[in-house]
C-alpha cells in the first residue's frame, strides 16, 4: 500500500485480476466488474491497520497497529506519569507523522455567516471540512489515549467532550498538579543528612522551591523558613 492506504499499481492489477476471475466463475450473462472491483477494493481498505485516514469508508474498522515496530524506535514508549515533555515531544512527532497534527494547532472550521454571498457553496465546503476536522481530531485523541500505559489512561474519563488539544492541555495539567504535589510534599518532609552540611541542606530545599516555580507554585519566604527549621530540628537547633 502506498502512503494514506491509496492502492499500489500491482494491487490495482490484482483487484483488476480478482474482478476478471468473479466474472469468469459466474458463468454467462452480463456482469457488472465495476461493482466487482468496487467491492473488492472496499475488501482491501478493510485490511488496512495503523492510523487509518478520514475517509476510511469501513466505518467499524479503527486505527490499530499502532506501536508496531516499537522496538526499532518507530513508535513512542507509552506515558507512564513521567517525564511529561518528552513525551509529548514525541508524541507530536508522532502525530506530525501521520498528518494529523494540524489538530493541535487549528480549530474546527467555524460556520459561515447566513446570508454572504455564495451561502451555500460555502456551508457545503464548510460541512466537508467539519467533517474532515472531526475525523482528524478523533484520531489524533485515540492516538494519544493509546500512546499512554494502561493505569494512567485509566484516570482520564472526561475527555469525550475534548478535542485532541484540549485532552493534550488535561493531561499536562493533571501532571503538572502531581509534579507539584510531589515537590510540595518533598519540601514539606525534607531531614537534613547528618552527615552532610548546613549549606548542601539549604540548596537543596531551595531547589525544590524552584522546581515549584515551573509548575506555577510560588511559597512565601517564612513557608519556607518554617519547613526548614522542622528539617533540622533536634539535630541542629
Amino acid at each position: 500500500m502506498a502512503k494514506n492506504g491509496a492502492p499500489t499499481m500491482a494491487a490495482l492489477l490484482g483487484l483488476l485480476a480478482l474482478a476478471s476471475m468473479v466474472g469468469m466463475a459466474c458463468g454467462g450473462g452480463r456482469h457488472d466488474y465495476g461493482m466487482a472491483l468496487r467491492k473488492s477494493i472496499l475488501y482491501f481498505e478493510a485490511q488496512r491497520s495503523g492510523v487509518l485516514p478520514p475517509n476510511q469508508r469501513v466505518t467499524w474498522r479503527a486505527s490499530s497497529g499502532l506501536f508496531d515496530g516499537k522496538a526499532n524506535g518507530a513508535a513512542i514508549r507509552p506515558f507512564n506519569g513521567n517525564d511529561f515533555p518528552t513525551w509529548k515531544i514525541k508524541l507530536q512527532d508522532l502525530l506530525s507523522f501521520v498528518e494529523l497534527d494540524h489538530v493541535l494547532r487549528e480549530a474546527a472550521p467555524v460556520v459561515p455567516d447566513a446570508g454572504i454571498e455564495g451561502y451555500e457553496e460555502k456551508i457545503r465546503e464548510y460541512q466537508l471540512k467539519l467533517d474532515e476536522w472531526e475525523k482528524s481530531n478523533e484520531l489524533a485523541k485515540d492516538m494519544i489515549k493509546r500512546s499512554m500505559n494502561e493505569k494512567i489512561r485509566g484516570a482520564f474519563h472526561d475527555y469525550k467532550g475534548k478535542t485532541a488539544k484540549e485532552f493534550l492541555e488535561l493531561i499536562e495539567e493533571k501532571y503538572q498538579a502531581y509534579c507539584a504535589s510531589f515537590l510540595l510534599k518533598k519540601l514539606t518532609t525534607a531531614r537534613i543528612d547528618v552527615n552532610g552540611t548546613l549549606g548542601n541542606h539549604v540548596k537543596y530545599m531551595w531547589d525544590i522551591v524552584y522546581e515549584l516555580k515551573k509548575y506555577g507554585v510560588t511559597v512565601s519566604d517564612s513557608f519556607v523558613e518554617f519547613w526548614f527549621m522542622k528539617s533540622v530540628e533536634g539535630i541542629w537547633f
